[in-house]
């Protein structure tokens, strides 16, 4: 196994564990060209901090954690997620068993949304595995991404129903 490099900080590298060297997170992702179809909303800059999330997030989901995500608006959460789930996980090869994801169920909250759309929602994209209970397809793991989390009206005692499915 290669050492760390003596430049930067430890925070500035990873482990490649394909050719079993550390890589600069900078390095790692190439040359960076946007599409000319592309929409302002859907850049994203591939900045040392962005490139750090998507990879922890990519791990994190193949090893079947939960993940919240917070931040300041506007510093690309939502499309590092949908751009990871979109794009599918690096399952290392020879992986023994590699997480297989099913279509991923994407909901953003409003002020407006109740618990029982959420429910609708979320109960539509999975299949009935047999009374009371639901699931992705044999064999899958689906992931469900919230964004805007903290949108659903608060009830009179400062309830979210949204929120307790």
């Amino acid at each position: 196994m290669s050492k760390i490099p003596d430049e930067g900080l430890v925070y500035d590298y990873r482990f490649d564990t394909r050719r079993c060297v550390w890589v600069n997170w900078m390095n790692a992702s190439g040359t960076f060209e946007i599409p000319r179809d592309a929409q302002f909303t859907q850049v994203l800059d591939p900045a040392i901090d962005s490139e750090r999330s998507v990879w922890l997030l990519d791990s994190l989901i193949r090893h079947q954690f939960h993940v919240l995500c917070t931040g300041d608006t506007g510093t690309g959460k939502s499309v590092s997620i949908k751009k990871k789930l979109l794009g599918g996980l690096n399952n290392p090869p020879g992986s023994e068993n590699p997480l297989k994801l099913a279509p991923s169920i994407f909901l953003n909250f409003s002020a407006q949304t109740s618990a029982n759309q959420t429910q609708d929602l979320i109960k539509t994209k999975l299949d009935k595995r047999r009374k009371g209970v639901l699931g992705p397809p044999l064999g899958q793991s689906c992931v469900i991404f919230v964004d805007d989390l903290n949108m659903p009206a608060k009830e009179t005692y400062g309830a979210q129903p949204p929120l307790n499915y």
